[in-house]
């Protein structure tokens, strides 16, 4: 009677314990969408939280990531960074500008280790997101001039990855040494080295790609985040010299320019016509002087100085002249005498 009276009371309770798992999977609450302020306080938007995890097994120094990338990024409203799990992360921006302008910046990286990005959508749990993917500029090197349309352009970052944008000054009337394009790439795939392309009955052609602050990858299978010394084909095979199909000659060099006199008559694209001829003197903004050893003065102090005592990272800076009324006489090169006459100002 007794063993019975026990049957009978587990019956019950597991009859108990599945009305309630229905009642879980039948009932439910559904909500509105909330107002961004309530009672005058602004709430947290998530279309301002970025989602980032870096492509590396190594444990990051948070304190040490936070303050670095908060220094390079300097958003006018601010961030707020959480760290979700040791190799997850949560960036909190507090207005679209600051997105807009990190993301179209990237790729970042923190100890040579990319950042990989995702903007957190509203019904979207951070934890549970893949972050596979990054941006890069590439450089779209030996392309002929009759290659470069918005099409071809197109499907050529579609190739390496996915086509986001093209430089805006691509196809502008000056020769250029190579197409800019922006890219999401999967980092589960190898890099893209080049492409053959040809017109119909024609010679096929190779045209090679760089990658603008390409760090760490593998020369061996072309994968980001780890180097050749660390990479999984190598157990592959017995043989200890494998083959390196990739080379550091795919990181796109950085961009350096040194000042010089010919900076006046270069251009970067063709004239309007409304401008004036190069050398001529122009109609507003600032005439600047360049000269290694030429001294100049000022009418205003009369202070002296030498050309060559005045530099910069790039060279020597001149004196910077308002260009208010003022009359070009003579102009001279490397260093030659130079006349110039303004109202209010010396004669050099």
């Amino acid at each position: 009677m007794v063993g019975s009276s026990s049957r009978g009371a587990a019956d019950l309770q597991s009859e108990c314990a599945r009305l309630t798992l229905d009642e879980e999977e039948e009932g439910g609450l559904e909500v509105a969408g909330e107002e961004a302020v309530d009672n005058g306080r602004i709430k947290v938007d998530s279309q301002f939280c970025l989602v980032r995890r870096f492509l590396t097994d190594k444990v990051i120094n948070f304190v040490a990531m936070k303050n670095t990338m908060a220094a390079l990024w300097r958003p006018g409203k601010g961030v707020c960074i959480k760290d979700l799990s040791p190799t997850l992360f949560l960036f909190q921006f507090f207005h679209e500008v600051d997105v807009r302008r990190i993301l179209d910046s990237g790729p970042w990286t923190f100890d040579q280790h990319i950042l990989l990005v995702h903007r957190l959508g509203a019904d979207e749990q951070p934890q549970n997101l893949p972050l596979f993917h990054t941006t890069f500029w590439i450089q779209v090197h030996n392309m002929p001039l009759g290659f470069q349309s918005e099409r071809i352009l197109q499907n050529i970052g579609n190739y390496i990855g996915l086509f986001l944008e093209s430089d805006e000054n691509n196809l502008k009337g000056v020769w250029r040494n190579y197409i800019r394009l922006r890219v999401s790439l999967d980092v589960r795939k190898p890099l893209k080295r080049r492409i053959r392309l040809k017109r119909i009955g024609g010679d096929w052609f190779w045209v090679d790609f760089k990658y603008k602050r390409l760090n760490v990858f593998c020369f061996i299978c072309g994968l980001l985040g780890h180097t050749e010394r660390n990479c999984p084909t190598l157990y592959d095979s017995i043989e200890s010299n494998a083959a390196r199909p990739y080379g550091i000659w795919m990181k796109a060099p950085p961009r350096c320019g040194m000042m010089n006199s010919g900076e006046w008559w270069l251009r970067s694209e063709p004239p309007r016509m409304e401008e004036g001829i190069p050398g001529n003197c122009p109609k507003s903004g600032v005439v600047t002087i360049v000269g290694e050893n030429r001294a100049t003065k000022s009418a205003k102090d009369g202070s002296k100085f030498r050309g060559k005592e005045k530099m910069d990272r790039y060279g020597p800076i001149g004196l910077e002249l308002p260009n208010s009324d003022i009359a070009c006489s003579q102009m001279g090169i490397n260093g030659k005498d130079m006349g110039v006459s303004a109202s209010g100002m010396a004669s050099i």
